[in-house]
């Protein structure tokens, strides 16, 4: 992807997010069971310790919290 495609990209999400509206849906089931699969894949990733040195199981788990949007400020953020 160009970094022209990504401005674009960024700027359509963010024209989407700041004008979305929120459906009827139960927030709180959504974010559960979000939750629920980023814990198991973190589990998973701690369940590896004897392959992973600490330093790869925090950059997995980081990796997890971003592909759910969770911010985690940069945090070795090597990718």
């Amino acid at each position: 992807m160009t970094i022209k495609e990504e401005l674009v990209r960024k700027q359509v999400a963010e024209c989407i997010a700041a004008n979305i509206r929120i459906p009827d849906y139960d927030i709180n089931s959504i974010a559960s069971d979000t939750a629920l699969k980023a814990l198991e894949e973190i589990k998973a990733v701690i369940f590896k310790h004897d392959r992973l040195s600490d330093f790869d199981i925090v950059d997995e788990i980081v990796d997890i919290f971003t592909k759910y949007g969770i911010d985690t400020r940069g945090c070795h953020d090597f990718g």
